[in-house]
């Protein structure tokens, strides 16, 4: 069996910090493009980024923050 490919998480700065999200809050989005690991990208207010596994490019979406 291979290895499983670790998660990368986000350690830079923070892009929210003039933006006020809250758990529940729901925008719809639509996909811009896919990464090279294979998930999904699109932006809220055009510069926070959101990964969206699974998605295709031109699908529209309704997201739901769960945390910030």
């Amino acid at each position: 069996m291979g290895k499983r490919k670790r998660r990368k998480y986000y350690n830079g700065p923070d892009l929210t910090s003039n933006v006020e999200l809250y758990p529940g809050d729901i925008f719809e989005l639509t996909v811009d493009k896919i990464t090279e690991s294979g998930e999904g990208i699109t932006y809220i207010d055009n510069n926070i980024p959101v990964l969206i596994l699974g998605a295709i490019t031109g699908e529209k979406l309704r997201v739901k923050v769960l945390r910030k």
